[in-house]
């Protein structure tokens, strides 16, 4: 099929009321994801007389027991709770959703790829919708019982990413997958070729600052009741209106369905064989899973063990360390949502290639936040504000990456999509597992100099992944992944750059292309308003 010769604007648009939608999905699903980091904090108490502390911390380093001489916030005011768990326990926990969101990131990739990513996605979510609710009975009966209630919602929020992305390539132009994933991503923080992160960002936000307001007003009880409200609004919207793609959906103009099934790239909708060795031995995809575990990693320390820090060092009380919180994942969405509009201004205009595009995203996606993780390893109560911002900066620069590796799977296999998102969501969730359980060793004590050694950890990590991905990204459809349709696509885009037209504007390109080997064909295609 030829380009399109017109352009149907994203907004307004039904594509975009369904970005929306799977935004506020986004946005949902992070509220009893991430409401936990919170949670925990208001959930649990340490000895307040510092029975606890020993000279030597886990790995040798001197513990001086905490004080709150920063501002008078006495230590039982900042320890709510009723349970009495140690930190090791409570990094556990904090790791137990990633434990059931690992089992299902590729399974429902290839769940939506045979049958249509939209009823795997709402059952999925509605799984996650009843185990969230059990949480609090769960908690009163033991911690493993929190544990297992905690894996469960994991296991349903496991289909989420890869459905989403799916749904997203589906719908999505070539050229807005950046903006799209950033958009509808900044409702997660993760991600991708994601338009879930720019939900994930909002989503992290809500979450933090309600969980820190109910704790202090209702108790931590309702810290999971609400949050699982907004998932039920979520799942009543979504069953009637939400859709796998645009072909027999009934709310869209003829005009936009046609465009986006001339402009997207190719799909793979049929029942084909879903390469396997390619993926794994393709260093492209390598790549992708590496960094993506690196980019993670920093992001999940911060969620999951942000609360905690703020709790431990920066000595803030629990509505005030819900509030502060909130403001990271904010700095994200709105770097986010620029990050993604900048990229895709750089691509169209050709002034970067798009895997130079990407590196440029990966480096202010993972250098700043490493930078931003040392320095906060220096920080104490008595540097709150300076610490605040650079987990603001850090965390909102981290967004980049969501244009960077976390969009570029769309590129490298967009027949295979779901199923490569899959994949490099488990290598991601990874982190996300093994994160709350190195701090929760690192930090017996909670003292600074434990944190300091998390923060450094972090920072490592991310320039690692940053070092991958400058040397084997690549943002090219690969051979493997390529169909008939992508070698022709390919001999257009090929032509019309050598006829030094950047955007497509030619009158009227003879095209020539050998496709597989098998047949010569001309073509010719009229791409005159393409933009």
């Amino acid at each position: 099929m030829g380009r399109a010769t017109y352009k149907v604007r994203l907004l307004p648009s039904t594509r975009f009321g369904l970005l929306l939608l799977w935004f506020y999905g986004a946005v949902s699903m992070y509220l009893i994801r991430i409401n936990f980091g919170v949670s925990i904090v208001c959930m649990t108490i340490d000895p307040v007389d510092n029975a606890t502390f020993d000279n030597d911390s886990l790995l040798g380093s001197t513990v001086v027991p905490p004080d709150d001489s920063c501002e008078e916030v006495k230590q039982e005011d900042r320890q709510t709770g009723e349970f009495y768990w140690d930190r090791e326990t409570r990094g556990i926990l904090n790791s137990a959703f990633f434990f059931g969101y690992i089992l299902t990131h590729i399974p429902g990739g290839i769940l939506a790829q045979k049958y249509g990513p939209k009823w795997v996605h709402f059952g999925g979510m509605t799984f996650a919708t009843v185990a969230s609710v059990l949480c609090p009975v769960s908690a009163e009966g033991s911690e493993w019982a929190l544990f297992a209630c905690r894996m469960l919602i994991g296991i349903g929020c496991g289909a989420f990413v890869p459905t989403v992305r799916n749904m997203i390539n589906n719908w999505s132009p070539v050229y807005e997958k950046s903006i799209m994933a950033s958009i509808q991503a900044s409702g997660k923080i993760q991600a991708s070729g994601k338009i879930q992160a720019s939900g994930y960002s909002i989503g992290s936000m809500v979450a933090f600052s309600l969980s820190g307001l109910l704790c202090d007003t209702l108790g931590w009880e309702f810290t999971f009741y609400i949050p699982t409200l907004f998932v039920v609004i979520y799942l009543a919207l979504f069953a009637p209106l939400g859709a796998n793609g645009p072909e027999n959906y009934s709310c869209i103009s003829e005009k936009e369905r046609s465009y986006i099934l001339d402009e997207r790239s190719r799909q793979a909708q049929d029942n084909e064989m879903i390469p396997w060795r390619s993926i794994f031995t393709s260093m492209a995809c390598i790549c992708l899973f590496i960094c993506d575990f690196c980019t993670a990693w920093g992001s999940y320390t911060i969620l999951t063990s942000g609360a905690q820090y703020m709790n431990d060092v920066l000595k803030f009380d629990i509505k005030a360390n819900g509030l502060y919180n909130a403001l990271p994942p904010l700095t994200k969405f709105i770097i986010s949502i620029i990050g993604g509009i900048l990229i895709d201004v750089i691509r169209k205009r050709h002034w970067l290639s798009t895997t130079n595009a990407r590196k440029l995203s990966q480096t202010l996606g993972c250098v700043i936040p490493a930078a931003m993780m040392i320095g906060i390893g220096f920080m104490s109560c008595d540097n709150r504000g300076a610490a605040i911002a650079m987990m603001c900066i850090g965390e909102g620069f981290s967004g980049f990456t969501r244009i960077g590796v976390l969009t570029i799977c769309m590129e490298v296999a967009p027949r295979y999509a779901s199923v490569i998102s899959g994949v490099q969501s488990t290598f991601g969730t990874a982190s996300g597992i093994l994160s709350p359980i190195v701090v929760g060793m690192l930090t017996p004590n909670g003292a600074e100099d434990e944190w300091q050694k998390v923060f450094y950890i972090g920072a490592a990590i991310y320039l690692f992944g940053w070092i991958m991905f400058i040397i084997f990204a690549d943002a090219e459809v690969q051979d493997w992944a390529k169909g008939r349709t992508d070698h022709k696509n390919e001999t257009e885009t090929r032509i019309s750059k050598a006829k030094g037209d950047p955007i497509y504007s030619a009158d009227v390109a003879t095209l020539g292309y050998k496709d597989l080997g098998m047949w010569n064909q001309e073509l010719e295609v009229n791409v005159k308003n393409y933009i």
